[in-house]
């Protein structure tokens, strides 16, 4: 087999429902297939996940897929492992709720190819596809994830959702570390899966950026539970506590300035909550909008003094 530039990995665990097309997206792009590969990374599913892959392997000859099982639970293990087992100089993530533009790896191609100095790290937006009716309130920004219509290499702390992101493999290699704690396992809500990878990558690659490139676009799914009050200020929560896990990890911050600054912080938008009311339209919205901080302010509160609720992710 020719030496391949990307290796596309997609993680996934019991999304039997949604994997195949996530799949079949990468299946159906317009750079020649011979030209990158595609690893189903399964953490330890117990649904149909290996059946859909195999039947993808079986229907899609010219194209170079490959089932790998993980068993230990976390996304941060399934990532690691796909690159690991990744034949590529590039490694590329995409959701199991994701689906990719039609040009979206020959874009990224593209970009590999005109940084002929090395480049270490690339993503684009993601927009979101609707498996519901959205409710009169819910706004697309909500699940929008963007840094604008323009190439521009991203600045100290803006960073990309991992569902639209690649690096160098052996700098991705190096970046996880630690990464594996943080995020999803199985059906639990968790996140600063994605965050704690960019922080390491500025702390081990000062010199450089990441890039941010609009015409790299993935879509996700939003199922009606995601609009829904209940699952997004869990979601916000759940934010919260990931928070401090990841701070204590990397940072190794005082607990008690962290106590003061983000019990000062809560208090803040409690007051923010409740005056803000008559700017909008739809309750809802301010909920979301101004008591969704709160909410994320309370779940690092709760991890700092260890009595943090625990939701699942669906």
């Amino acid at each position: 087999m020719k030496d391949i530039l990307i290796s596309m990995i997609i993680c996934t665990y019991n999304r039997e429902d949604l994997l195949e097309g996530a799949i079949l997206s990468l299946v159906n792009q317009s750079l020649p297939s011979d030209q990158y590969e595609i690893l189903i990374v399964d953490n330890n599913s117990t649904d149909s996940t290996k059946e859909i892959t195999d039947s993808f392997i079986d229907h899609h000859p010219n194209h170079s897929i490959r089932y790998i099982l993980e068993k230990t639970s976390g996304v941060g293990y399934a990532r690691k492992t796909g690159a690991l087992e990744a034949s590529g100089k590039y490694v590329g993530f995409l959701d199991d709720d994701g689906k990719a533009d039609a040009y979206y790896l020959e874009n990224a191609d593209k970009a590999i190819r005109s940084f002929t100095d090395g480049l270490l790290s690339f993503g684009g937006p993601i927009y979101p596809f609707y498996l519901a009716s959205k409710p009169d309130w819910f706004k697309d920004e909500y699940e929008i994830r963007t840094w604008g219509n323009e190439l521009k290499w991203l600045e100290m702390g803006a960073y990309l959702a991992g569902s639209n992101m690649f690096f160098l493999k052996e700098v991705f290699l190096k970046v996880s570390k630690n990464s594996e704690t943080l995020g999803p396992r199985a059906e639990q809500m968790a996140f600063g899966e994605d965050t704690i990878l960019f922080e390491n990558f500025k702390t081990g690659y000062p010199e450089n950026q990441v890039l941010y490139i609009p015409d790299l676009i993935v879509y996700h799914a939003v199922p009606e539970i995601k609009m829904t009050l209940n699952y997004i200020l869990k979601r916000r929560y759940s934010i919260g506590c990931s928070a401090f896990e990841r701070i204590i990890l990397t940072e190794k911050k005082n607990i008690y300035l962290q106590l003061f600054l983000h019990g000062a912080y809560l208090l803040w938008q409690v007051l923010i909550f409740v005056f803000s009311i008559f700017q909008y339209r739809h309750w809802q919205q301010w909920v979301v909008e101004k008591f969704g901080p709160v909410a994320k302010s309370i779940g690092f509160l709760m991890t700092l003094f260890k009595v943090p609720l625990k939701f699942t992710n669906r």
